[in-house]
């Protein structure tokens, strides 16, 4: 009895560590397309020549937050199911391109906007829109090329409900932003809609434009969709009180 408790008592302690394993890898990989941003507003803010790992981040910045306007307006995706050795080539290659991006950046002597006062009359929608844009592109992300690489490789298909996997992202995710990503590219995304990059009009520009104006989109269609959920649960909730009240007086005027 004692032997079958303590292999119990293992299995429970393995199913734990898979389970946390399983949501570290996730939110890890993850947060590589938040962190993608920061590079993205420093290449754009720093008159750079383009180069390798600047083409493979607008290209693939410009696909997600294409792809997350399209699914946040119509609900529909794109079915891609890559094999398992060409999605971990896309989370290398995307995981190379943000290191060596960022270091270059760093050692091109990059300074982000210091005066950010100018910034403080932007409105806070902007801020609260962009915020859920690229969260969900974040969570996009993560369906389409993160789970299929974390399960299919060396994961047990056990794992976490969706709503605890979700919790866990959004917190880890607001945690990025508030130390990070609110103060620098916050100020920098913004900046590019009002050409406060640079005097020049090209291929780049319209880049961050096109981002810039696809993640607030994004942002706009689920504050919207939230904001008619909420309103249909309080119009139904309305509807089940009234008809609560008719049926009492219905009664009331039946005993009489």
């Amino acid at each position: 009895m004692g032997q079958k408790e303590e292999n119990c008592e293992t299995n429970l302690i393995s199913r734990q560590l898979n389970l946390s394993f399983h949501a570290v890898c996730l939110t890890l990989l993850s947060l590589l397309l938040p962190l993608s941003y920061l590079l993205f507003c420093r290449l754009s803010y720093t008159p750079l020549p383009p180069t390798l790992n600047s083409i493979i981040l607008y290209v693939a910045i410009s696909f997600l937050s294409l792809s997350s306007l399209f699914y946040s307006i119509t609900g529909h995706t794109l079915h891609i199911e890559l094999p398992n050795c060409i999605a971990w080539a896309i989370l290398c290659l995307f995981q190379a391109c943000i290191t060596f991006g960022i270091e270059g950046t760093i050692r091109d002597g990059f300074l982000p906007l210091g005066n950010t006062s100018a910034f403080a009359h932007e409105m806070w929608l902007k801020r609260t829109l962009l915020f859920i844009g690229i969260y969900e592109q974040m969570m996009l992300w993560k369906e389409k090329f993160v789970e299929p690489v974390v399960d299919g490789t060396f994961i047990e298909k056990e794992r976490m409900e969706q709503g605890i996997d979700r919790f866990i992202m959004g917190l880890s995710f607001s945690g990025l932003w508030l130390g990070l990503l609110q103060t620098e590219v916050g100020p920098l995304v913004l900046a590019s809609t009002r050409g406060g990059f640079s005097k020049r009009v090209g291929w780049c520009d319209f880049v961050i434009w096109f981002v810039t104006f696809a993640t607030l989109m994004t942002g706009f269609v689920r504050a919207v969709q939230f904001l008619v959920w909420q309103l249909s649960i309080l119009l139904q909730f309305m509807y089940c009180r009234v008809e609560e009240q008719a049926d009492g007086l219905a009664q009331g005027e039946d005993e009489v």
